[in-house]
């Protein structure tokens, strides 16, 4: 099933218990929140909107908006009104036959909404609460608040986003004065922030086009505190990683995002060389989804016009003339992780903790809709919209919680150095950086050898899998099956015959080539290291020598030896680490059985557990959703089918991979919701959950195995 994007509003204005005051805002909060989301050119969501039903009634809505859902679907939830506690503290939102002594028989249950956020296959759902929780009245304003809410109990949980008008502590308000009864009907002062931010566009904080979620709440609560300042906006994030995107600004990008300083240096250089690769880069910026790099790139470009170098402004001119007119972006949705702590303000946001999950392949916005009628009249009963299944846009990329990292082609940094020769007095002077040892590998970047040969061999380069980008890494001609450690600042990739490779350590910018070992451990050739997850400790299989067998070694940071690890045959392959319910262990092949077998480094007399059936499955690859690996039909090489198990035996948790068809050298990402692969002499990256289109990376030739989480 494809992703969607829906939004249920529920709001409730008239009560008929006399103690609950009727509210002004709530149906207009419903009409211009409904308008905005489902605007095409903003939000784009199919709306389906319940206005003063009765609690059975939106109860079904709510039941029906959750069931049948697809794990990328996002789902937007907002309930408006007044919300009320009964004598245990449980949480009601208050509906039009609400009595406040039958709460549980005539209201919405905040327990109820949790259960079914819990059960629904969707992993993004942000619920918006305009609620009074207790009545209160303060200078012809009407209250809503509470004093203890337990939002994080209530409604925690994994993928789901809540937030609030005020904090437990505050009130929320609706912005006219109930002596004012003349006075026009107008939103509350939250969701009329809310409105605002998405129909303008003015939280587009970051200009790439975008609003996310925290885009979004920085900008309410910057706006509700300016209005109301005993008003302080909250939120709560259980189990998302990274932003996740709620809609595109609905006007041009007006305002610059300040390119990368390397290329602003390169820009202002009295050297023309170093100008015309700038030129270079500039073209790539111009082209980019993000608005604001583009503008700027664009704007630069205006200035390069008129360079004292006939070259430069020529080039310049030639790619103002190519490029394209700012097209509206796609919106890409981000992965949810697992559970995360609660959040609460002030402060506005905390680091939730990283989970499991990640971004999928963005899926294109679905096609416009005519306008439906998605107010409900208290006459009619309840509709939910159907769910309209969005294409997913051939070739999209899986996206980053983030937007990339703008990163400078390694030509711009080629061309500075070269211009930086300087000839005086008959000398040659040369002023080189050494490496900076700062540079690290974008979480959005492969790294994979480009060559031929079997295994292929050949240039490292990094593939930004959001622009499609290659960039070489460093000056190897002979490198194959790279690895990327924990930190993304160095690489260790192999060199050397195929019946004694050699292990080497270089930085992530391409400095500071050298031997992976640092000690005489006696190991001179062995396959590719794995970095536990904290990057304290390595393993590797030592290549045995003279007919000797291989060994398994446990290295520390330094990468010298600490001890052997006891495995009970001969190791083959490249090990991985993995995080089970007993803690992290070690995974690796076995020589004779060819299967896959795991051990506790901490026990020096652990029992080693098999894994996986065998024979013939090889490149396991750990990470927190499960172990990756390869399972062919034949123990040799080639193609077979990507599987992800729990690593805790044989069949546990085992999921095949079948959408992907035979693949070699599957590979997870960093945050192990996408898997890229070699197919077919390509590169390719494809959702770990099997949704959507495989997305082809062009390098330049044949891909060797992919690195792109650690091992």
């Amino acid at each position: 099933m494809e992703s969607t994007r829906c939004a249920l509003i529920v709001a409730n204005d008239s009560f008929a218990d006399p103690a609950l005051r009727r509210l002004r805002a709530p149906a207009q909060d419903a009409e211009a929140l409904a308008e905005v989301l489902h605007d095409p050119a903003i939000g784009d969501f199919e709306v389906g909107t319940v206005l003063n039903r009765p609690a059975h009634e939106v109860d079904r809505a709510v039941e029906a908006f959750f069931s049948d859902r697809s794990p990328d679907d996002l789902l937007v939830l907002h309930f408006s009104g007044h919300g009320v506690k009964d004598e245990n503290g449980d949480l009601y939102f208050a509906t039009s036959d609400t009595d406040l002594k039958l709460l549980g028989a005539t209201a919405v249950s905040a327990d109820f909404v949790n259960r079914l956020m819990t059960r629904t296959r969707s992993r993004r759902v942000v619920l918006f609460l305009d609620c009074c929780y207790a009545g209160a009245f303060e200078k012809g304003f009407t209250t809503r608040g509470d004093t203890d809410l337990h939002l994080g109990e209530r409604l925690g949980g994994r993928g789901r986003a809540v937030i609030t008008a005020s904090t437990a502590m505050e009130y929320a308000f609706e912005g006219t004065e109930l002596t004012d009864v003349l006075a026009p009907e107008q939103p509350s002062v939250f969701t009329s922030a809310v409105v605002e931010a998405l129909r303008t566009g003015d939280a587009d904080a970051d200009q790439d086009g975008l609003i996310g979620l925290e885009e979004l709440y920085e900008y309410v609560y910057d706006k509700v505190r300016s209005v109301t300042p005993s008003q302080t906006p909250s939120k709560w994030t259980m189990g998302f990683q990274g932003e996740l995107y709620l809609a595109r600004r609905s006007k041009p990008v007006s305002e610059p995002t300040p390119l990368p300083e390397e290329l602003t240096d390169a820009l202002t250089s009295p050297l023309s060389r170093v100008r015309a690769a700038a030129v270079d880069e500039l073209g790539r910026f111009v082209h980019a989804s993000h608005g604001g790099r583009a503008l700027a790139a664009r704007q630069a470009l205006e200035e390069l016009v008129d360079d004292d170098s006939r070259s430069v402004a020529a080039a310049a001119a030639a790619l103002l003339a190519e490029a394209p007119a700012p097209a509206p972006p796609t919106i890409p949705l981000s992965r949810t992780s697992a559970d995360s702590e609660t959040v609460s303000p002030p402060p506005r946001t905390e680091t939730a903790t990283p989970g499991v999950d990640a971004e999928p392949g963005a899926p294109s916005l679905p096609e416009a809709r005519s306008p439906a009628e998605v107010i409900l009249p208290v006459e009619s009963p309840p509709v939910v919209s159907p769910p309209v299944e969005p294409p997913i846009a051939p070739g999209a990329p899986p996206a980053d919680s983030a937007a990339p990292r703008p990163r400078v082609s390694r030509r711009i940094i080629a061309a500075a150095v070269a211009a930086l020769v300087v000839i005086a007095g008959g000398g040659v002077w040369w002023a080189l950086a050494g490496p900076s040892g700062a540079a690290t590998v974008p979480s959005a970047s492969i790294v994979v050898a480009v060559g031929d040969g079997d295994p292929v061999r050949g240039a490292l380069v990094e593939v930004d899998t959001a622009t499609g980008e290659v960039s070489a890494i460093g000056e190897m001609t002979d490198a194959r099956l790279p690895t990327i450690s924990p930190d993304r600042e160095s690489i260790a990739y192999l060199t050397g015959p195929n019946e004694q490779p050699v292990p080497r350590l270089v930085g992530a910018d391409g400095g500071g080539d050298e031997p992976f070992f640092t000690d005489a451990s006696g190991c001179t050739s062995s396959d590719r290291p794995a970095w536990s997850p904290n990057g304290e400790q390595v393993v590797v299989v030592c290549d045995g020598q003279d007919g000797d067998p291989a060994r398994l070694l446990l290295l520390d940071a330094d990468r010298t030896l600490v001890r052997e690890l006891p495995t009970e045959g001969e190791p083959w392959g490249s090990p991985t680490w993995l995080e089970t319910s007993e803690g992290l262990v070690v995974v690796f092949i076995e020589a004779t059985t060819r299967a896959l077998w795991r051990l506790d480094p901490t026990q020096p007399d652990e029992t080693l557990v098999q894994v996986s059936s065998g024979p013939g499955d090889s490149r396991p690859d750990g990470a927190p959703d499960g172990l990756l690996f390869l399972r062919k039909s034949e123990p040799s090489p080639g193609e077979g089918t990507a599987v992800v198990s729990t690593g805790e035996g044989v069949g546990v948790g085992e999921r095949e991979l079948t959408a992907l068809g035979q693949v070699e050298a599957p590979a997870w990402s960093p945050d192990a919701q996408s898997i890229a692969f070699v197919q077919d002499g390509s590169l390719w990256v494809a959702s770990a959950d099997e949704t959507g289109q495989p997305h082809q990376l062009d390098v330049g030739g044949t891909p060797g195995a992919p690195a792109w989480g650690s091992r």
